[in-house]
């Protein structure tokens, strides 16, 4: 095992997220261990049990506001500047927290995108799309990904600065990055394949090219509105 047998829990999944290895496999806990009863000591009765899920709730809100608070520093100052004492800070907690929690500020990373795109994924952009193909699918998407920068500015100005960050400084964000784009655009290309099929879109369009040209337009011009609102 090396050097791994001196890591702690969460130094070593945040070497797990950073290797590209599944959440659920890095964050899973030992079997045949016993879970969150390992923290009761004696027997286990229903009011340690409940102590023991109140702890549980606590540990799930004080991820969220750290998550929020690195989103609110790197959307202000940028990740590569941005230190895990700081986003503690910003959440009232400690640095060593941060750390504790998500194994590295990578680790930290993996979760704010995660939390990023999935939750505009699931709570924005697969209801505005439910029931619709085709040529109205595509229009839902593009409404309500350019409405997330007035419902969310502060999200999706975190997710562009760490887009710029990438092409230089955090290099090792790419990975994350191009993932997501490639979920972008392959729900796009669907809506077109819809379009399609239906005779609201050209017979003559290419999925593919329709698709990476969209985004471009997205992206172009939620980049002139973060950088200009009166634009």
């Amino acid at each position: 095992m090396g050097p791994w047998r001196a890591l702690f829990k969460g130094e070593g999944r945040g070497v797990g997220l950073d290797l590209g290895l599944p959440e659920a496999i890095v964050h899973r806990q030992p079997f045949p261990g016993p879970g969150l009863a390992i923290r009761i000591v004696g027997a286990v009765t229903e009011q340690r049990l409940a102590t023991v899920l109140e702890q549980a709730q606590r540990t799930e809100l004080s991820d969220k506001l750290l998550i929020r608070a690195a989103v609110k520093l790197i959307a202000k100052r940028g990740y590569y500047r941005t230190t895990l004492a700081e986003i503690g800070a910003e959440a009232g907690y400690s640095g060593g927290l941060v750390s504790y929690r998500f194994g590295s500020k990578n680790g930290l990373l993996h979760a704010l995108i995660k939390q990023i795109t999935t939750r505009f994924t699931r709570d924005q952009l697969l209801p505005a799309m439910d029931g619709r193909q085709g040529l109205d699918a595509l229009c839902a998407f593009t409404d309500t990904y350019l409405g997330e920068l007035t419902a969310r500015e502060a999200r999706l100005r975190a997710l562009y600065v760490l887009m710029g960050e990438a092409l230089g400084p955090v290099p090792e964000i790419r990975p994350i990055l191009t993932a997501m784009n490639q979920d972008i655009r392959a729900a796009i290309e669907n809506c077109i394949k819809r379009g399609i099929e239906d005779g609201q879109i050209r017979a003559d369009a290419d999925p593919v090219t329709e698709a990476a040209a969209c985004v471009a337009l997205l992206r172009g011009v939620s980049i002139q509105w973060l950088v200009d609102p009166k634009c």
